[in-house]
């Protein structure tokens, strides 16, 4: 699902609240331009804060106590003030505009006449209660002639349901499916809770934590390079799939025999079809990239026989390490 905010303007137009820059989301939805603002996403201006709660006692409006929580509000579209979430008493709001603030002082020392910072997509999800914000850290990397992007995610809650957090994804985010596979595949996170303010300092912490560097790596795409020239074949793919996916032993249910069946078609799917593979099939790149993508789509919600399967699928690759490892451990023994 998308799950992108959609108001009503102040002539009643719906309006869906995201922006991308140059390229439209899967689902279209948003504007699309060559230089993308907060303002151009509809999550400038929102000026969220808390306000009291009041219940209705005997046709009066009482005042809870604000121990108790408290409302965020914001202001939409068409000009009115609504509520976004009840949250405890401790919140303290981080407006969108700070998230930006955040992730320009997170990249600005890679910022040059060359390299201009570049607000990728950003967007509102849920109605409001969760926001993203995605820049383009400047400078690529080259494989086989294609380039790849490296993205700066940050995103926050106004619901009181989570923090602050920024990471760095190689996945363009453009709504709430492509955000929590990118945030779930994110191995550093830079997190901040709602008990303070957003500080624009906070970036130098964040950049340590993060590992950022704004220089693109020649040794990684040098290796990268060579990945997508050593060869795998089709048989030596089905004996990675059959280490990631065992046979099921015959005590298995038929359940369970389905699941472990469905994990190795969505793999082979992932290898043979995928758009993100492309021409790398049949390659070590190609191979490591279906099984970590595979990692990232895995379903979160499963049953306790579901989950068995998954962790025989993805346990040994929770993490691009284990997945080169397993690919270099089957090509040794060709």
């Amino acid at each position: 699902m998308h799950a992108i905010e959609i108001q009503k303007d102040a002539q009643g137009n719906d309006i869906a609240l995201a922006g991308y820059r140059r390229e439209p989301a899967w689902h279209v939805l948003g504007k699309v331009l060559d230089e993308l603002t907060l303002d151009d996403t509809g999550l400038a201006g929102w000026g969220i804060e808390s306000s009291p709660v009041f219940v209705l006692i005997d046709g009066q409006y009482v005042p809870v106590d604000p121990k108790l929580g408290q409302v965020m509000t914001r202001r939409l579209l068409n000009g009115t003030r609504a509520p976004l979430s009840m949250v405890g008493p401790s919140i303290v709001p981080h407006q969108n505009e700070d998230l930006e603030v955040f992730a320009r002082a997170l990249l600005e020392i890679g910022a040059d006449d060359d390299n201009p910072l570049q607000m990728e997509a950003a967007g509102s999800l849920m109605d409001g209660k969760r926001v993203w914000i995605l820049f383009t850290i400047p400078g690529t990397f080259e494989v086989g002639g294609d380039r790849f992007a490296r993205y700066l995610c940050v995103e926050t809650s106004h619901d009181g349901r989570g923090a602050t957090r920024a990471f760095i994804t190689y996945i363009r985010v453009v709504c709430w499916n492509t955000l929590s596979a990118a945030s779930s595949a994110a191995t550093n996170k830079y997190v901040i809770r709602h008990t303070g303010r957003l500080y624009p300092q906070l970036a130098v912490q964040a950049r340590e934590v993060l590992g950022l560097h704004l220089k693109v790596d020649p040794v990684l795409s040098a290796i990268v390079d060579e990945w997508q020239n050593v060869p795998v074949s089709d048989g030596q793919w089905e004996q990675i799939v059959k280490e990631l996916v065992p046979d099921v032993p015959k005590h298995f249910t038929d359940r369970q025999k389905r699941t472990v069946t469905r994990k190795r078609v969505m793999l082979h799917g992932l290898y043979f079809t995928s758009p993100t593979i492309g021409g790398y099939k049949g390659t070590k790149w190609g191979a490591v990239n279906a099984i970590t993508e595979a990692y990232q789509w895995a379903p979160g919600s499963q049953t306790s026989a579901e989950s068995l399967a998954k962790r025989q699928m993805v346990g040994a690759a929770a993490n691009e390490r284990a997945a080169v490892r397993l690919v270099d451990a089957v090509l040794a023994g060709a």
